[in-house]
């Protein structure tokens, strides 16, 4: 069996990270962030959304239709200003990062439907495990350079193994 033959994980590109796999949580983000500022730009007067029901679009990939609205908001009457400010928070807290999360949180979903904070509640939390398992992630493989270097250079005396600690991971 070929060691490359899953599609989604490719051995040969792990450390090449300037350019990202279309799967991976970096695209996947700056994506996310991209599509919302166009969002931004291109609604001038987000209260004419007020009277803007969510349709249902049909999905040319499964011929099934499906809203490209979060599950649930479509049933409860949401308009698209809604779903309009709940864009906005979430993508506020992804690039602001969890530290912003308690003290801005109740100020962006204020305006929101029961539906719309829900949904940015659940995304809080589960960028806030995201963030703390990145955390300790992080914290294991200082550790682990650290361990190693100072297994290492007393024996060599090399010291262009210590690495400038910058992340090559950015959005």
């Amino acid at each position: 069996m070929e060691e490359n033959s899953n599609p989604r994980w490719n051995y040969n590109n792990v450390n090449n990270l300037e350019r990202p796999a279309k799967q991976s949580l970096s695209a996947c983000m700056n994506k996310f962030v991209q599509a919302v500022d166009s969002m931004d730009s291109t609604v001038m007067i987000p209260s004419r959304l007020r009277d803007m029901d969510i349709e249902i679009i049909p999905d040319t990939n499964n011929s099934q239709e499906k809203a490209v609205i979060p599950v649930g908001m479509e049933m409860n009457n949401t308009d698209l200003l809604s779903c309009y400010r709940m864009l906005n928070a979430v993508k506020n807290e992804l690039v602001r990062g969890p530290g912003s999360l308690d003290t801005d949180a109740d100020d962006e979903t204020e305006n929101m439907d029961e539906q719309s904070k829900q949904t940015a509640k659940m995304f809080r939390h589960h960028l806030s495990g995201l963030f703390n398992v990145l955390h300790q992630l992080t914290d294991a493989a200082n550790y682990l350079t650290t361990r190693y270097q100072d297994a290492v250079l007393p024996a060599t005396g090399n010291a262009s193994l210590h690495t400038s600690g910058i992340s090559s991971f950015a959005l």
